[in-house]
């Protein structure tokens, strides 16, 4: 984890970049406190803005949250607001209170609150919600009121089959099923939009569809293994006067080598497909590596992809981002321009003989949902598995041998904080520790 991140900005008419804000980490036993301090060009200094930190008792598996904003009429720091909570023996949230600092009453008063219950048959996963209950206190401290309920349904397979979202304070209730077909090749997902005017409440529109095609049946639970997926737009009434599918969006994703090449294709008025695409190449630049992330548009008129804007990102060897830069490509002279640079600042950590000579990178680390594995090439399949800090398994799976670049993705489910990832390759057995923002 870094401690200190700085961000900058140029405006189109300096040379120079000048700072925009910057955030420091500061880690204590089973703590980390985030303060973000602006920086104020006029005056030439930097000013706090707010502070949040997480604690986390591991005796009874109770989460606190603390958000703090800055009275700079004071030179303090005051309360804004605070979440509590509490989970299950494996990890799991199970009920969250949010509270809000009143400061005529100068205390905490309940705002909001949410029960997770959670699918018997698969315990120990924090993706198997069987139901989500948020609620809010209307009347502050005397009144509970419903806000919206999920509930969930699960095949035998684990597979979502059933999504119910019920907003209660609206006239809105959204449905979502799932169809597996052609032995899991195909994934078929139907919305609906009800209205509760009346107390039998009949369907009265269909709002989405949506088919995944996989290539392999056996990648059809594989972690962004698809080949593509189709959208859908529910018509009430096209040219015949009945209501029909309209295509909406086509999603495309491979894996190619140390590339990753996505498309999306969305449909227009015109019957036609408005095409971009985004290619993510991964380099090895000695003991560095690189993330390239290229964005185009399809021009209809010379029938290729133009490219319009350049990501690049920079990791030392242990995973950590050191640097971000973004260039835009002016359409007139067709020529790069820099947009905005980051600097990550870390924490001088020595790492390993062996851990720079393991043969894997993983990238970025800390991470948000999205963690990539860089392999060097490896003749037989391999076993990853990632654990909690509280020995919870969050993920087990199997690389097949051959295949350099994989994507671990992590859902909402999985709350931030650090883990163990595990690989086990010829017999040998790799550890490293991830961080989850």
């Amino acid at each position: 984890m870094p401690d200190s991140i700085y961000y900058y900005q140029k405006e189109a008419n300096q040379s120079s970049y000048t700072p925009l804000f910057k955030t420091l980490f500061e880690y204590r036993r089973d703590t980390v406190i985030k303060t973000w301090v602006n920086w104020y060009t006029d005056d030439s200094k930097w000013e706090n803005n707010r502070r949040e930190m997480v604690y986390l008792d591991q005796s009874t598996n109770v989460q606190y949250f603390f958000h703090w904003t800055w009275e700079s009429g004071f030179e303090q720091w005051e309360n804004k607001a605070r979440e509590i909570t509490y989970r299950d023996q494996y990890g799991r949230d199970t009920f969250v209170l949010n509270d809000v600092w009143v400061g005529i009453l100068q205390n905490w008063v309940p705002n909001r609150r949410w029960t997770y219950i959670y699918d018997p048959r698969f315990p120990a996963d924090p993706d198997k919600r069987i139901r989500s209950l948020e609620e809010e206190n209307r009347l502050v401290g005397t009144n509970w009121f419903v806000n919206n309920d999920r509930q969930i349904e699960y095949d035998s397979l684990g597979r979502e089959i059933f999504n119910q979202l019920s907003i209660r304070d609206s006239i809105v209730v959204t449905r979502l099923s799932k169809q597996y077909i052609n032995g899991g090749k195909q994934v078929v997902s139907v919305g609906e939009s009800l209205d509760i005017f009346s107390p039998n409440p009949q369907p009265i529109s269909k709002t989405d569809s949506q088919i995944t095609f996989y290539s392999d049946p056996k990648l059809a639970t594989d972690i962004g293994a698809y080949d593509s997926t189709f959208k859908f737009h529910w018509e009430e009434s096209l040219k015949n006067g009945e209501g029909g599918w309209q295509a909406k969006k086509r999603i495309f994703q491979r894996f190619s080598g140390d590339s990753i090449i996505k498309r999306d294709f969305f449909y227009t008025s015109l019957g036609t497909w408005l095409a971009n695409s985004q290619r993510t190449t991964i380099m090895q630049a000695g003991t560095e590596n690189m993330l390239e992330d290229w964005f185009a548009s399809w021009n209809s008129d010379s029938m290729t992809y133009f490219p319009y804007r350049q990501d690049l990102f920079t990791y030392n060897q242990l995973g950590l981002q050191t640097h971000f830069y973004r260039y835009e490509i002016d359409k007139e002279v067709k020529v790069l321009k820099e947009m905005q640079r980051n600097y990550y600042s870390l924490p001088l950590v020595l790492s390993s003989e062996q851990e720079v000579m393991d043969p894997f990178v993983l990238f970025p680390n800390p991470f948000f949902e999205t963690l990539y594995l860089k392999m060097d090439e490896v003749q037989q399949t391999s076993k990853l598995r990632i654990f909690s800090l509280n020995g919870q398994m969050i993920i087990e799976t199997m690389l097949p041998a051959g295949k350099a670049m994989h994507q671990l993705s992590f859902g909402q489910g999985v709350p931030p904080g650090n883990y163990i990832l595990q690989l086990e390759i010829a017999n040998k057995l790799y550890t490293r520790k991830l961080v989850k923002q």
